[in-house]
């Protein structure tokens, strides 16, 4: 599976460059090729404030053109704070357990492959995504929640047999 692992990671890698000539080329025909991931990356952080309570509106897939950048869609959220502002930010990277599922459910390598190219770089946070996430308090918060998980991590692993045992004895 490592080695499988490091055939998405590439073929993300090159989805970076390949997408950004397509750009480069054509705005508009990037857009057509890349909306089913754009539409992903947006339905990400809608479902994400939605499970997290941050009131979203519905995701809009109108291209706009602010200088020279380039919005696909955006997703406003009415509530975002401490809590939920780090996950909703970081949804997209969620898309990446797409090809990884479907390697583990027997699909082609290859396939896999071609998949995380396309997925690449929208399946990314962008800029704004990661304003959001990182200019906020919630970085903190779950960095420390990450911190004290991975120090107790040894410890909740020693109990964890114990518990197991404990639960389903009579």
């Amino acid at each position: 599976m490592d080695s499988l692992l490091k055939l998405i990671i590439t073929g993300g890698l090159l989805g970076i460059p390949v997408s950004t000539i397509l750009f480069m080329l054509s705005p508009q025909a990037w857009y057509l090729i890349k909306f089913p991931v754009c539409f992903l990356h947006e339905l990400s952080h809608f479902l994400v404030a939605l499970l997290l309570g941050g009131r979203p509106r519905f995701p809009s897939f109108i291209l706009k053109f602010q200088g020279r950048e380039v919005i696909p869609g955006t997703v406003r959220c009415e509530r975002t704070g401490t809590f939920n502002a780090l996950p909703i930010g970081l949804a997209p990277l969620l898309l990446w357990l797409i090809p990884i599922y479907l390697l583990k459910r027997g699909i082609d390598p290859l396939v896999a492959f071609i998949l995380s190219t396309y997925l690449s770089p929208e399946g990314l946070p962008s800029g704004q995504d990661l304003k959001v996430a990182l200019l906020s308090k919630s970085a903190l918060l779950w960095g420390l929640l990450f911190l004290m998980a991975w120090l107790c991590l040894p410890t909740l692993l020693t109990w964890l047999p114990r518990i197991k045992a404990e639960v389903f004895v009579f």
